[in-house]
């Protein structure tokens, strides 16, 4: 993960013409010895000046400027030098040293390759080729480069560094491991081949084995930056935030400049929503390193939590385009909110998992022969959260006499009531939040799980690196994340056809389980209000239209909340009632109304309340939802459909913008579903104009709760079981997942 530090190599002469000189010359060196660096930069100046021709002078003055970071000015000497004596190796090293510094990797190659024209033993100079090689993702040549150095100098740690950086390009992970192992067997006190241990470790998906060589790698040298970086990663991934934090500010402090560590605080601050950090951390991490991977949809999902969207278009092409060639531009789930493709979607997934599976992972390859089917749900979300809410139904209707229902829960909430609810629903449930990925793994196989559903996916506090260990013959993805794995991470994903299209299924790398109506579970015995709080205790006007969106606020965009303006200035005396977002979300939000000519108090934020129940209640105040896109209202949706308040939707082109026309179709509303922004601003105008059209909508809402299959738990949950059903055959028969189709 990190490349090591190149040391200037200066040779020293003597040119008797510069006899006068060398005395000052001699001076500025001491001086540089002694630490008195702005009197040897004033030496050094002065002799260059006087003696623009002294190929020493030149040479010595462009390693010094090296040592200060001063690139530039660095080349700018070193170019001279290597002009006077072109038949200098040092000079040329340090010049093609300087030129990787500055990104000109091709020229610095160039350099190196003169160098090597010159003396072709050099292995100085095959190390620094070779990471001219890596800088132009050249990593096969690289590898022959830093292999040639080490068979000339067989104790050359910096190339074993290297040359286990190629190896970690090419994805030979175990012979990168077998590379430091053997480097350390002669240089068992080097921290960075501790610290490059480490990173192939990481890399492994062998956490804590990181984390051993990483604190090796610190105890031998504290101010080591990359170790301190990688093991904030290694700490991250175990969910040990407060320590990860620390390490990233420390390597920062140490190195302000290293994007690396900026993109890795960057990301837990997006955890912790802290997304005004989170955009500067990650805007930090791609000022520094445009290349840097992982950071630029992240970026953009923190700027869209802000309400952010200056430039925003721009992003959006930007951060597409670098997918589209191959890039991995951050976590799937940032990229939701983009408008993207389906494709799309699936080269993120694609691109993110591929450098993160575990290699090491064998398939759990037993057909066990139980009595019932044994299922266990995995999750972070068994708790008050939107996926434990929608799945309670389901884990309490499924059929005891065929299925053992287990539980892997993620984040323990003792005191939650939903995870009361939940804890009582499943016959075993496992509290899994303070146990290792390979302990959670033995588990799951100590049980011997046949369909292990994943409700997590990519969201906050999943255990992707669980899955990917393939513990379970058959795993499922289902509900908690609106897309694919991209990988064999999951056999199958839940779906319907209209969030997964059957033309849609080249692009997810699990087969489909279709069910027939929604694919998203329902409650039918959540709390169902039979009272609702005055508008006025909810701070709304009594008399107005009241628009509502309870999305998240990444999830409006330029296009959307222009539209909702247009209909505030349509509809006499109508407000919009939002979601609380942070405070700089909030003045973004208003700014944007008075740039639209709406005044910015017809935006009402909804305060925020701990009980469920209490915010389906005062939904009911609400006159019509208006959804977003490209990222729809999933949950948000279900609610105010439960309560009974009408959804316009505009459906999208992936997963996650089609999930309200899913869910409007199964709750007998399919005429609340438009596929034009056209559309959905007449429809939404229509129905806000006409009280008639609206008290039928919502008449047709109240008469429909518990008639269509939208809220219909048990024969909901009947089909998800036919699908688990029909997996679970196929594997019995020894044949490979494929679609199903399950029938009404």
């Amino acid at each position: 993960m990190n490349k090591s530090n190149h040391l200037p190599i200066v040779d020293a002469r003597q040119d008797p013409r510069f006899l006068k000189a060398l005395r000052t010359l001699e001076e500025a060196v001491q001086a540089e010895r002694f630490g008195q660096i702005e009197e040897a930069d004033r030496l050094y100046a002065k002799v260059v000046k006087k003696n623009p021709d002294y190929f020493d002078a030149l040479h010595l003055y462009g390693a010094f400027k090296y040592c200060r970071g001063e690139y530039r000015a660095a080349s700018d000497l070193l170019k001279r030098a290597t002009t006077i004596h072109p038949r200098s190796v040092p000079a040329l090293n340090n010049f093609g040293i300087v030129l990787c510094h500055l990104k000109r990797p091709a020229d610095a190659l160039g350099a190196f390759e003169r160098a090597l024209s010159l003396d072709p033993r050099d292995a100085i100079t095959l190390n620094n080729r070779g990471n001219a090689l890596m800088d132009l993702n050249r990593a096969d040549a690289a590898l022959a480069s830093f292999d040639a150095a080490i068979k000339l100098q067989p104790n050359f740690s910096n190339a074993y560094i290297n040359r286990g950086r190629a190896l970690l390009k090419l994805e030979r992970f175990e012979e990168a491991l077998t590379n430091y192992d053997q480097a350390l067997s002669f240089a068992p006190s080097n921290a960075e081949l501790h610290n490059s241990r480490g990173a192939v470790l990481y890399e492994l998906r062998r956490t804590e084995d990181a984390l051993t060589s990483l604190n090796r790698a610190l105890m031998l040298d504290p101010n080591l930056a990359a170790a301190y970086c990688n093991r904030g990663s290694a700490l991250r991934d175990l969910t040990r935030h407060k320590e990860a934090f620390a390490d990233f500010e420390k390597a920062l402090a140490l190195k302000p400049d290293f994007a690396g560590a900026w993109c890795g605080l960057g990301s837990l601050f997006n955890t912790h929503r802290r997304y005004d950090a989170a955009y500067e951390a990650y805007s930090k991490a791609l000022a520094l390193d445009p290349n840097q991977e992982r950071a630029a949809a992240p970026r953009i999902h923190a700027k869209m939590q802000l309400c952010d969207w200056s430039n925003l278009e721009v992003d959006f092409a930007t951060t597409l385009s670098s997918l589209r060639n191959g890039k991995c531009v951050g976590d799937p789930f940032s990229l939701l909110g983009i408008p993207a493709s389906a494709g799309d979607h699936f080269e993120c997934a694609r691109l993110f998992t591929k450098s993160s599976v575990d290699r090491n992972a064998i398939r759990t390859a037993a057909r066990y022969d139980h009595e019932r089917i044994r299922i266990a749900y995995i999750s972070s979300d068994f708790r008050s959260h939107a996926v434990g809410y929608l799945i309670a139904g389901a884990i309490e209707a499924h059929d005891r006499s065929r299925f053992e229902i287990n539980a892997v829960s993620l984040v323990s909430a003792p005191n939650d009531t939903m995870q009361t609810r939940l804890r009582a629903a499943f016959e075993r449930f496992i509290d899994a939040q303070e146990l290792t990925d390979r302990q959670i793994v033995e588990t799951i196989r100590n049980l011997e799980i046949d369909i292990l559903v994943d409700l997590n996916g990519f969201t906050q506090n999943s255990r992707a690196l669980v899955i990917a260990q393939r513990p379970s013959p058959i795993q499922v993805s289902y509900l908690g994340y609106a897309g694919t794995m991209g990988f064999d991470y999951a056999d199958y994903i839940v779906a319907d056809r209209i969030v997964l299209p059957p033309e849609h299924a080249q692009f997810y790398s699990e087969k489909v389980a279709w069910l027939p109506d929604s694919y998203m579970a329902s409650d039918n015995k959540r709390f169902l209000p039979s009272s609702t709080p005055t508008r006025l205790d909810c701070g709304l006007p009594e008399d107005a239209f009241v628009f509502c969106c309870f999305n998240q606020a990444f999830k409006i965009t330029p296009e959307v909340f222009s539209v909702w303006m247009h209909l505030l200035k349509a509809t006499n005396g109508s407000v919009l009632w939002l979601s609380a977002v942070s405070p700089a979300a909030e003045a973004n939000l208003r700014r944007e109304a008075q740039q639209g000519d709406v005044e910015p108090e017809r935006l009402i934020f909804a305060k925020q309340i701990a009980q469920a129940d209490a915010h389906l209640a005062r939904q009911k105040q609400a006159d019509l939802f208006l959804d977003t896109l490209p990222y729809n209202a999933h949950t948000t949706a279900n609610e105010a459909l439960w309560v009974g308040v009408p959804v316009l939707t505009r459906m999208g082109d992936a997963f996650q913008g089609r999930v309200a026309a899913s869910l409007l179709k199964a709750a007998g509303l399919p005429e609340m579903v438009t596929t034009s922004i056209e559309a959905y601003q007449a429809l939404a105008l229509e129905v806000a104009n006409n009280p008639e059209r609206l008290f039928l909508l919502k008449q047709k809402l109240e008469h429909n709760r518990f008639r269509t299959a939208l809220f219909d738990t048990k024969p909901f949950t009947g089909h998800l079981e036919q699908a688990y059903l029909a997996m679970y055959e196929r594997y019995q028969a020894g044949l490979k997942p494929d679609h199903i189709v399950v029938a009404q």
